[in-house]
C-alpha cells in the first residue's frame, strides 16, 4: 500500500470515528520536500493546508505529491472550530480515490487511536499553536527524538517514551522541532526546575540549532 493510500485510509477512519483529527503528511515533488496537513473537524468537513493554496489547487497538488509518511493525531482543542475555508471531507476522499484506484471498505478501516494529552504541565502559555515551523529531514527528526530520549530517560524513567509520544503528538518533531523540545523541557522542569531542565537539554538544543528560551 502506498502512503497516499495510507492517507486515504486515515481520512476514512476519521470520517467513521467523527473524532476531531489532524493528519500530517510528508512527501516530495521534483526533489523538494513538501509538508502539509488536514484538519478534520467532525467527520464531515475538513481543511487542507498545502503550500498555502486554496482548496481546489491544494487537492490537485496533493494528488501529484509523492507522499512518503503520514502521521495521525487528535486535533488540538484550540483548532477545533471550523473555518471559512472548510469543504466536505468526501470531496477530498473522492479525489484521492481517483489516484489510488479504489475505495475503502468501511468495516476494514480502523479508527485512529487516541493520544493522551501532555501532563501535568499546562503548556498553553509556553508554546503557541502558531509557532513558525522549522522543518527537519526525517533522519534528523529521528536523531532529535533519540537524543532527547537519552537526556530525559534518567529523570522520566519508564514514562520517557510516553512523554515523547505525547510531545510529538502536540508538535511533530519533523515539522516543529523547537516546540517539541520545549514540551520536553517543560516535562523535565517539573522535576529539575526550569534552569535544570534547560541545562539538561542544552546539548540537544545546540546540536540541532534550537532555542530553549
Amino acid at each position: 500500500m502506498s502512503d497516499l493510500e495510507e492517507l486515504a485510509r486515515s481520512l476514512t477512519a476519521a470520517q467513521l470515528s467523527r473524532s476531531p483529527t489532524k493528519i500530517y503528511f510528508y512527501g516530495t515533488e521534483q526533489g523538494q520536500l513538501r509538508t502539509g496537513f488536514v484538519n478534520i473537524y467532525d467527520g464531515v468537513s475538513c481543511d487542507l493546508h498545502l503550500l498555502s493554496l486554496p482548496a481546489d489547487r491544494a487537492i490537485a497538488a496533493l494528488r501529484s505529491l509523492k507522499v512518503n509518511r503520514v502521521m495521525v493525531m487528535p486535533l488540538p482543542a484550540s483548532q477545533a472550530s471550523t473555518t471559512p475555508t472548510c469543504f466536505p471531507l468526501t470531496t477530498l476522499l473522492s479525489a484521492l480515490r481517483g489516484v489510488t484506484g479504489g475505495s475503502q471498505s468501511q468495516s476494514s478501516v480502523p479508527a485512529p487511536a487516541p493520544i493522551d494529552p501532555v501532563n501535568p504541565t499546562d503548556l498553553d502559555g509556553l508554546i503557541g499553536d502558531n509557532m513558525p515551523p522549522s522543518v527537519l529531514t526525517f533522519a534528523d527528526a529521528t536523531r532529535l527524538i533519540d537524543a532527547t530520549r537519552s537526556c530525559c530517560a534518567a529523570y522520566l524513567g519508564s514514562q520517557v517514551d510516553k512523554k515523547i509520544k505525547d510531545a510529538a503528538a502536540l508538535h511533530p518533531p519533523q515539522l516543529r522541532p523547537e516546540a517539541f523540545l520545549k514540551v520536553m523541557q517543560a516535562q523535565l522542569a517539573t522535576m529539575l526546575g526550569p534552569a535544570g531542565a534547560t541545562k539538561q537539554l542544552a546539548r540537544v538544543a545546540e546540536q540541532f540549532a534550537l532555542s530553549l528560551t
